[in-house]
């Protein structure tokens, strides 16, 4: 079909659209599928002030300045990396859209623009303490209805076992035993499958969630609708959404700028403490014990006085 017949028949253009964006999502699976089509929404909400998805937002209406002004919009809105995989799972699905006669040939000549961005800094994670987490979770109990034991879930989980963000999207209530006592962590990339016995107080965080959700098999962190309620069937949170619900009750609770990564630092510098490489390497998952020397290696800094810490920390971050 050529582009000149998708003109003149929007409902025609539309359905064409809507198997292009199949398609290409159709080139992965899993996590990375999810990944894809979390980023293209990115982009298709942007585009069309956030009233469409990539599965309904029209490409075919796409032009080369709106399609040039968008990277700063995302470079404005998220950190470099996911950035960098939104201009990524764009490029790729453009590519096929104008193959595939969607979109005008002359396209091509704006994605240029969605070349990645050098990432220029290296972020400092930020240590969490007791006092932070507490804040935290009073920041969950100011939300309403399922979404205060929903987010409360997420953050005790994330403090308490050290899991990637991913994996915590990843949970099924198959993972979890049937006394909440202890969880299986899926793994995924580098950091293998490992099981984390829990506390009474993540026990109690866990439960209160389950009453709201049930125990009926699916993902364990599941999605809200735009009201704050359950979607039926349970859909897994994305990992983006996991990502701004941290920010989000970091802001409130006076911490700037935390993320999900900050609760796994934040775990194992405490597991680190007076623990031996190969637990370390069990608790985290790594496939490597050197990964586990570092997290010790930066315990010890972390005790040295201030001035030695300030000399060495820059070089210490940059290894890891």
């Amino acid at each position: 079909m050529t582009y000149e017949n998708l003109s003149k028949d929007n409902s025609e253009a539309s359905l064409t659209v809507q198997q292009a964006v199949k398609e290409y999502l159709s080139r992965y699976s899993g996590s990375s599928q999810r990944a894809m089509t979390n980023s293209l929404d990115v982009a298709a909400r942007l585009l069309s002030h956030q009233t469409a998805t990539a599965s309904t937002y029209d490409w075919s209406k796409l032009s080369s300045e709106e399609l040039e002004h968008l990277p700063r919009l995302v470079d404005e809105q998220y950190a470099a990396a996911t950035a960098n995989r939104v201009r990524s799972a764009l490029r790729g699905f453009l590519r096929l859209a104008i193959s595939s006669g969607v979109i005008q040939p002359s396209m091509e000549l704006s994605l240029a623009s969605l070349k990645n961005q050098p990432r220029k800094t290296i972020r400092e994670h930020t240590v969490l303490t007791e006092s932070d987490y507490q804040r935290l979770l009073e920041s969950c109990q100011d939300e309403r209805g399922v979404k205060r034991s929903r987010d409360s879930a997420i953050i005790a989980l994330l403090y308490a076992t050290g899991a990637t963000r991913q994996e915590v999207v990843d949970l099924e209530m198959g993972d979890l035993e049937a006394d909440l006592s202890r969880l299986r962590l899926p793994g995924h990339g580098k950091v293998t499958a490992r099981t984390i016995a829990l506390g009474s107080e993540t026990v109690g965080y866990l439960y209160r969630w389950l009453q709201e959700r049930g125990r009926e098999p699916g993902p364990l962190v599941c999605a809200l609708d735009r009201f704050g309620e359950l979607r039926m069937p349970h859909r897994s949170i994305a990992t983006q959404a996991l990502y701004l619900l941290v920010q989000h009750h970091g802001r409130h609770s006076g911490l700037t700028s935390i993320t999900p990564h900050d609760f796994r630092h934040s775990f194992l510098l405490r597991t680190a403490e007076g623990a031996d490489p190969d637990q370390i390497q069990r608790d985290a998952g790594f496939t490597w014990e050197s990964s586990a020397r570092k997290y010790i290696k930066e315990t010890r800094a972390e005790s040295a006085p201030a001035e030695k810490r300030k000399a060495s920390s820059s070089d210490d971050w940059r290894s890891w």
